[in-house]
């Protein structure tokens, strides 16, 4: 049985390496010199992923599980990343929890310890537990990660940020399957992903991705994993490059034929393509395009103070709990910070309370409007699961929610916007 470290994406003898790396990630940062401020947003730059916190082994400075009573302060702005920058993208990684509890990844405030009432990974006992976040930075460029009622390791892997002087911006696409390893869709071989295997993906001048673009978002789901393993997902290496794999990991399916998805924004390697790695044991991959970033992109990103603006427990943005068969529908503009232009919106949504295994599809509100066929989030009978979601707003500044095969509660939580 592989161990819990393997799972989370790191091995004994890399630790080394990692810790270099991390070292050099103000070295690795691209140079935006000459690039315009942007007016209303930020611009997106990509990197290729690195591991900045790392509590198992001191990585980011920390050498200690996150526990309650002590939340970790992490600086990024100025040092991975640079000092003008407002958020960044990272992966977020819950390694064995000791129970029950849930995450909260929020900028460091400028005084007091006040903890917002959102999330972002909602854990269980011994269960690695991923969660791609975008994050305004705060004080001093930290971000602050706290946990309630359990303690853990956390494994954080920065895959970019945003400034005014970013390199590319957003484009949305309608939500489309690029890689089922399943059937081969997206031209790949059809089959399982073996022990320390890996598929390239072609992304570039397909499903409306241009030949300028430099990093795309892709829901990533594990479908029907023999064990537990971790995922890699990066840029492909040129061929005279080292093709040894990222020490970061993106999903950490738990096996027992359990679908784990998360989202993803990687930056766009050698041949247009993206590669995803497979660590242990076998499992189907499957890939859904949400959007892509690019010089000639039209979206600007502004971050918020992370804001809870649907919880239909409570009734909070929504009538009732998300029916089964039935589109629900939440008002995203003038909440949360968002204003009314805004032409999607950065959600962390967490099925709350599943009434059975079932998929969560979230989408832009439209009347009479079909249901995608692509999912967000794969939950099974009483499990809380959360992913991160970046979705075009819809008709009457409104997105859908719709679960396919059970009722569930839904919870959702606001980071950002992207405005023209």
């Amino acid at each position: 049985m592989m161990t819990t470290a393997w799972r989370a994406g790191r091995s004994r003898a890399a630790l080394g390496g990692v810790v270099a790396v991390v070292a050099l990630a103000i070295a690795l940062v691209p140079s935006t010199a000459g690039a315009a401020p942007a007016a209303g947003g930020d611009r997106f730059t990509s990197l290729s992923p690195v591991r900045v916190l790392d509590t198992r082994d001191g990585t980011g400075g920390h050498a200690e599980r996150l526990e309650p009573s002590a939340p970790i302060d992490l600086v990024l702005g100025g040092t991975s990343v640079p000092a003008d920058a407002t958020a960044v993208v990272l992966n977020v990684t819950a390694v064995r929890p000791s129970d029950l509890g849930n995450i909260r990844v929020f900028p460091t405030p400028v005084s007091g310890d006040a903890v917002p009432v959102v999330s972002n990974l909602n854990v269980r006992e011994w269960t690695d537990q991923p969660n791609l976040v975008t994050v305004k930075l705060g004080a001093g460029g930290a971000v602050r990660f706290a946990i309630e009622r359990a303690t853990a390791d956390l494994a954080v892997d920065l895959a970019g940020y945003y400034s005014p002087t970013g390199a590319t911006a957003y484009t949305p696409v309608s939500p489309v399957r690029a890689m089922d390893l399943r059937d081969g869709t997206g031209g790949v071989d059809a089959g399982r992903l073996g022990l320390r295997d890996h598929v390239d993906l072609l992304v570039r001048g397909r499903n409306g991705v241009p030949a300028d673009a430099t990093a795309v978002v892709l829901n990533v789901t594990a479908v029907a994993p023999f064990g537990p393993t971790n995922i890699r997902v990066y840029p492909r290496p040129a061929d005279g490059a080292s093709q040894e794999p990222p020490e970061i990991s993106n999903l950490n399916p738990v096996g027992n034929g359990e679908d784990q998805p998360n989202l993803v924004t990687v930056q766009i390697g050698a041949e247009g393509m993206v590669r995803f790695y497979n660590y242990a044991y076998d499992t189907f991959l499957v890939a859904d395009l949400a959007g892509y970033y690019s010089p000639t992109g039209g979206q600007l990103f502004t971050a918020v103070d992370p804001a809870r603006i649907g919880d239909t427990r409570s009734g909070l943005g929504f009538a009732s709990t998300v029916r089964a068969g039935v589109t629900a529908d939440l008002e995203v503009t003038g909440v949360g910070g968002v204003p009314a232009d805004a032409t999607a919106v950065v959600l962390n949504v967490t099925a709350s309370q599943p009434r059975g295994t079932t998929n969560i599809r979230v989408f832009p509100a439209a009347a009479g409007g079909a249901v995608p066929l692509v999912s967000n989030l794969n939950v099974n009978l009483g499990i809380d699961e959360p992913n991160l979601v970046i979705v075009p707003v819809g008709e009457d500044g409104e997105v859908s929610f719709y679960s396919q095969s059970f009722d569930t509660e839904i919870i959702v939580d606001v980071q950002g916007y992207f405005t023209p």
